[in-house]
């Protein structure tokens, strides 16, 4: 009986550690993925689409620089260069 107990605790360990390791690597891409939308729908030249996915991403990554340049280039498409000398 306590062997069972054991196994079914090892076995319990293992599969909570396969799900956190899945949505470590899901949650780490993410960040990517949201900066790769902002990049598809600034080559698209749907730039207001771009400020906003840029501005999710400056949101959640302050310190990240392609977020701003991203936010900058979208703004200078548009013609409001004063904006994007101020990201």
């Amino acid at each position: 009986m306590k062997r069972r107990i054991i196994l079914i605790v090892i076995l319990i360990g293992i599969v909570g550690g396969l799900f956190l390791a899945v949505y470590w690597y899901a949650g780490r891409n993410r960040s990517v993925k949201l900066l790769a939308r902002a990049e598809l729908a600034l080559r698209a030249q749907n730039f207001d689409r771009a400020l906003d996915l840029a501005g999710s991403y400056i949101a959640k990554y302050p310190d990240d620089w392609r977020g701003y340049y991203l936010q900058a280039q979208a703004h200078i498409r548009l013609g409001r260069y004063e904006e994007a000398r101020s990201v």
